[in-house]
C-alpha cells in the first residue's frame, strides 16, 4: 500500500513471520495478472492531461461546521443506527448528502467530505452500517461472531433510506433540511451500497457463472466480498428515488450487476477508480463496465494516479483529505441539474471541463467515448446549461503530487491544458 504497487518481493515482506510456503508460480501468475488489470490506467495517465485545480472548490468554504452524534432506531435493524451529522453552523442548509462507508469502516475515515461539504453549505450525514463496521470485525476476529451477512447487501440501503426519511420528519432535531433530493458518496462496499440506491440492481447471474473461476483474467480481491453475495443478490434491489446523484469511489461493480443493469439507475453515478488499486482493480471494476454498454447516458468515470483503495478515503478530517474538490464539484452539479441530473440517452455530462482537480494526485476523465476509446480530456465534452458558476481563483501551477518531479517534468505538468 504505501509503495503504491504489488510486488512479489514487496509482498513477501509484508509476510508475518520469519518463514513462509509460497507457490512461486502461482503467485507469479496472480501478480502478473493484476499488472494487467492495472495497465489500461497507467496508460491513460500517460496520455491525458490532469484536470485544473479551482480553490474555490477544493478549498474550505465559508461556514464554521457543527458535528452531532445521534442514534436512529429502524425497523429493519436490532439496535439503533449511530449516525454522525456535519451541519452549516448559523445556517439552513441548501441540500442533504449522505455517505457510506466500506466493509470493516467508520464514519470517522469519511468525515474529511463530509466536513468540506459542510463548509459549503451542505447538511452531511454519515451513518454505521453495524453488520459491517469496525465493531463487527473486532466481533469477528475474536471469533465471537461469523463475517459479515450476505444480507448485509440489502440491508446497507435501508440505513440510508431510514435516515433520509428521518431528516425529511425532522425525528433527528436537525431542523430544516431539504430532503427531497439527496446525494450519496461512497467508498468501496460503501460504493455498491450508493449505486443501489441509484438504482443499480444486483443479480446472482455473473456471480454463478463466474465465482468458481480462479483463473479468470477479471478475478481479483474485491471478488471475494461479491461472491458472498451469491445467495443475497437477488433480494438486494434497494433504490431510493430521492437519490439524485451518488459518487462511488473504488467500487467493486464486475460480478454483482449483470450488463445492461445501467439502464435501470435513476440517478447518475460518477465512478472514481485509483490507478493503483490493488484490491478494486481499475480495470475489470470500473473501465470495463463502463465499456459494455453502448450509451453512457451522463454517468461519468475519473481515475486518480497513485490512487489506492486506501489512499482514497479522506480521513477525519479536510486538512489533507483527497477528491474535495471532485465530491464538491459533482454535488453542486447534481443539485443544480434539478430534473436534468437523470440518467438519459445522450445526457451532457454533470462534470465542467477543469476546475475539479486535486492537489494531492492527478485526476484525469476517463470516461469512453463510444465508437472507442477514452475522452482525450474533459474539454471534449458539450458544457452542460446547467454548470454552476463561482468566483474562480487562478487554478494552481504545482499542485503537491507535482512536488518530488523533475524541473523537466515539473514544466510540462504545468503546460498541459486546465493545469495552468
Amino acid at each position: 500500500e504505501r509503495q503504491g504497487s504489488a510486488t512479489l518481493l514487496s509482498l513477501l515482506k509484508a509476510l508475518p513471520g520469519e518463514k513462509a510456503s509460497v507457490d512461486l508460480q502461482r503467485a507469479v501468475f496472480i501478480l502478473d495478472r493484476l499488472h494487467r488489470q492495472q495497465k489500461p490506467a497507467t496508460d491513460l495517465l500517460a496520455r491525458t492531461p490532469a484536470i485544473g485545480i479551482d480553490p474555490a472548490v477544493s478549498g474550505p468554504g465559508r461556514f464554521a461546521v457543527t458535528r452531532r452524534e445521534q442514534s436512529l432506531a429502524v425497523e429493519h435493524r436490532r439496535h439503533p443506527l449511530r449516525t454522525v451529522a456535519l451541519l452549516p453552523k448559523g445556517a439552513t442548509p441548501i441540500g442533504l448528502v449522505l455517505i457510506s462507508h466500506g466493509l470493516w469502516d467508520a464514519p470517522i475515515n469519511f468525515e474529511g467530505w463530509g466536513r468540506h461539504l459542510a463548509s459549503h453549505g451542505y447538511a452531511v450525514l454519515l451513518p454505521e452500517h453495524p453488520g459491517s463496521d469496525r465493531a463487527q470485525q473486532a466481533a469477528m476476529l475474536s471469533g465471537a461472531i461469523s463475517p459479515p451477512a450476505p444480507e448485509e447487501l440489502g440491508l446497507r440501503p435501508l440505513d440510508i433510506s431510514a435516515v433520509i426519511d428521518a431528516v425529511q420528519g425532522d425525528r433527528l432535531g436537525l431542523g430544516a433540511i431539504p430532503a427531497e433530493r439527496a446525494v450519496v458518496l461512497g467508498h468501496s462496499w460503501g460504493a455498491i451500497t450508493a449505486m443501489q440506491l441509484a438504482g443499480l440492481r444486483p443479480s446472482e447471474g455473473r456471480l454463478q457463472r463466474r465465482c468458481g473461476n480462479l483463473d479468470d483474467p477479471d478475478n481479483n480481491v474485491s471478488w471475494i466480498l461479491q461472491c458472498s453475495f451469491l445467495r443475497s443478490a437477488d433480494s438486494a434491489a434497494m433504490a431510493d428515488r430521492r437519490v439524485r446523484g451518488v459518487v462511488a469511489v473504488s467500487p467493486p461493480l464486475r460480478l454483482l450487476f449483470d450488463h445492461g443493469a445501467s439502464r435501470s439507475m435513476h440517478a447518475r453515478a460518477l465512478v472514481v477508480g485509483g490507478a493503483n488499486d490493488w484490491v478494486v482493480p481499475f480495470g475489470p471494476e470500473a473501465l470495463h463496465p463502463f465499456q459494455a454498454v453502448s450509451e453512457i447516458r451522463g454517468h461519468q468515470l475519473v481515475l486518480a494516479g497513485g490512487g489506492t483503495h486506501f489512499n482514497l478515503r479522506p480521513g477525519p478530517g479536510p486538512n489533507g483529505a483527497v477528491l474535495l474538490g471532485l465530491m464538491l464539484t459533482w454535488v453542486k452539479q447534481v443539485f443544480a441539474a434539478g430534473e436534468a441530473a437523470r440518467p438519459a440517452d445522450g445526457a451532457a455530462p454533470l462534470l465542467p471541463a477543469s476546475g475539479w482537480g486535486d492537489p494531492d494526485r492527478p485526476l484525469i476523465e476517463a470516461t469512453p467515448v463510444r465508437g472507442g476509446g477514452v475522452s482525450p480530456s474533459a474539454q471534449s465534452f458539450h458544457r452542460p446549461a446547467w454548470r454552476f458558476t463561482s468566483s474562480v481563483a487562478p487554478l494552481s501551477r504545482s499542485p503537491r503530487w507535482a512536488m518530488g518531479m523533475s524541473s523537466r517534468e515539473r514544466r510540462r505538468a504545468d503546460s498541459l491544458p486546465g493545469s495552468g
